[in-house]
């Protein structure tokens, strides 16, 4: 009777695996030289069970049994590989909702993101003065190169008293780094102050060289811990502090208090953090406070990627048919 044999690695006893004689021909997979294994004709039968006696009138019973069986186990490979890929395809990538605190970048990232932020100078016709700040070039569109590129700023750098003011990327010629379109936060925000307003999207006429790194943006609007980075020139790695939003700003979402050192000129340099080796701008410096008295401290304050900053971008790039 050769139930034991059938079922050896799977149902028999210890005791009925201790009867069974062991042949060669069970080591054959493991000890045939494959010059012998070329000369072997495999028949079904010597794939599915090691210890089936070589008994050719239950070859043809077994081979039935053991194509189901081999059958089945092939079809749960099939799943549990279908699965998997299915599974590891479903994981998404770092967002928002994924960042608990912000980590600062290091300092090859640092030196390579700098070279993203550009001088803007803006002039005012009614005055005749010029106003010099910083921007950012974003990545709009990775993997391609669109005919433009799309800066992030300050509006107070875009509009003062006297009005709006013509703007161009410095250090370019005018034909390419002048500034042909924007988009500002209200000049009046309701229930806000005015920092939340102070963003501005500004397009170039055409596109910056290609060897300017181009960063993306993150929105991370809840966080408020950790550290980032200011990415200024001369160069300062020194990573600052996020900190706790004083009475004046604590009910607006929409500011970003840091302890980044900062001066005039300034405004509209990002606050960069690194996610899993990558940078990505969180949010634009607009100005900082000047303390008085002995106990008081000195804080930045910048405009967080969120809000209507974050939806305005989003429905620009749409009309610019960028994805």
């Amino acid at each position: 009777k050769w139930v034991p044999v059938h079922r050896f690695d799977h149902a028999t006893t210890q005791a009925e695996r201790d009867q069974v004689k062991w042949a060669p021909v069970h080591r054959f997979d493991h000890a045939t030289a494959q010059v012998e294994r070329d000369q072997v004709k495999w028949v079904p039968v010597h794939r599915f069970d090691r210890a089936i006696a070589q008994d050719p009138a239950l070859a043809t019973g077994w081979t039935d049994r053991a194509r189901r069986v081999y059958t089945c186990f092939m079809y749960r490979i099939v799943l549990t590989a279908l699965f998997a890929a299915l599974t590891l395809a479903s994981q998404p990538r770092a967002e928002a909702s994924d960042v608990v605190a912000f980590d600062a970048l290091d300092a090859q990232t640092y030196d390579i993101s700098r070279e993203s932020v550009v001088q803007l100078l803006c002039h005012e016709e009614q005055s005749g003065q010029y106003f010099l700040s910083r921007a950012v070039v974003l990545d709009a569109q990775p993997d391609a190169r669109p005919g433009f590129d799309i800066l992030l700023g300050t509006r107070h750098a875009l509009r003062g008293h006297n009005g709006p003011r013509t703007c161009q990327v410095r250090g370019v010629p005018d034909e390419i780094g002048e500034i042909v379109d924007v988009r500002t936060g209200p000049a009046h925000p309701e229930n806000l102050t005015e920092f939340s307003s102070d963003w501005a999207i500004l397009r170039t006429r055409r596109r910056l060289p290609d060897e300017m790194p181009r960063l993306r943006v993150l929105a991370a609007g809840a966080v408020d811990q950790g550290e980032v980075s200011l990415l200024v020139r001369p160069v300062d790695r020194k990573p600052c502090d996020v900190r706790q939003s004083p009475a004046a700003f604590s009910s607006d979402p929409g500011l970003l208090i840091h302890g980044c050192r900062s001066r005039q000129g300034l405004s509209g340099t990002p606050l960069v953090v690194q996610v899993e080796g990558e940078p990505f701008v969180v949010a634009v410096h607009v100005g900082h406070t000047i303390p008085f008295g002995e106990n008081q401290e000195s804080y930045g304050i910048a405009r967080r990627l969120n809000g209507d900053f974050l939806s305005t971008l989003a429905e620009y790039l749409r009309e610019l048919s960028v994805p």
